[in-house]
C-alpha cells in the first residue's frame, strides 16, 4: 500500500528542478555528497552533443544548465544517474566543469542514441536492473557494516548484470559512464546502513 507516501506528482517543472538543484549546491559544503538522478524523457539538437531532459511541463533542461549548477558546487562527491534519451550528451559537459574531478555519472546511453525501454519492466532497462544489482550489493554488504562501495567498481557490476539479464541490450547502445578521477575511486559511502 502506497497511499500514504507524498506526492510529488507534476512538481518536477523546470522551475522547480533548477530551484533545488540550486538549493542542493547552496547548502552542500565540502564534506557532503550530492547525488543527482533523472530518470524520464530526453532529446538531442540535431547531430550535436547538445541534449535535454524533458520536464514535466514538456520544457528542456539542457546538460550545459545542469553543468553550470553543479560546475558551482564544493561538495566533495556529486553522483549523477541520468537515464533518458540521449543523456549521454550530459557527460561532456560534466567533464569540463572546473570540480569534475568530484563528478561520477553514468547515462542510460549514448548522446546519439535512445534509451532501451521495456514494456513489461514498465522502466527503463538502465533504470530497473541497476536498482536490482543495487539492491544486491546492499545485501551482499549486510546490514549495518560500514563498508565504502567504490562506484566504478559498481558500475562495472551493474554493466555484467544488465547484460547477463538482459541479452536484447545492442551493444553500440550501452550506458555510459563519467569518472572525473578514474585513479582515485569514486566511494559512495561509507555505507551506514
Amino acid at each position: 500500500d502506497t497511499s500514504y507516501y507524498q506526492s510529488y506528482y507534476a512538481l518536477a517543472t523546470k522551475t522547480n528542478i533548477v530551484n533545488s538543484l540550486n538549493w542542493l549546491v547552496g547548502v552542500a559544503d565540502s564534506d557532503d555528497h550530492i547525488a543527482v538522478i533523472f530518470a524520464g524523457h530526453g532529446g538531442q539538437i540535431g547531430e550535436t552533443t547538445e541534449t535535454y531532459f524533458v520536464t514535466w511541463e514538456e520544457s528542456y533542461l539542457y546538460d550545459s544548465e545542469i553543468a553550470s549548477i553543479l560546475a558551482t558546487a564544493v561538495a566533495r562527491r556529486i553522483f549523477l544517474f541520468l537515464d533518458f534519451c540521449h543523456s549521454g550528451g550530459f557527460l561532456d559537459d560534466l567533464e569540463n566543469m572546473d570540480n569534475s574531478v568530484n563528478v561520477f555519472a553514468t547515462s542510460a546511453c549514448p548522446y546519439n542514441y535512445g534509451c532501451a525501454e521495456s514494456s513489461t519492466l514498465q522502466n527503463g532497462i538502465w533504470t530497473y536492473y541497476y536498482i536490482l544489482e543495487w539492491n544486491g550489493l546492499i545485501r551482499s554488504y549486510g546490514c549495518n557494516v560500514a563498508q565504502e562501495i567504490v562506484y566504478d567498481e559498481a558500475f562495472d557490476s551493474f554493466m555484467e548484470f544488465v547484460t547477463k539479464n538482459y541479452n536484447n541490450w545492442p551493444s553500440e547502445n550501452k550506458p555510459q559512464k563519467y569518472d572525473g578521477n578514474p585513479n582515485g575511486g569514486f566511494v559512495i559511502g561509507p555505507k551506514l546502513w
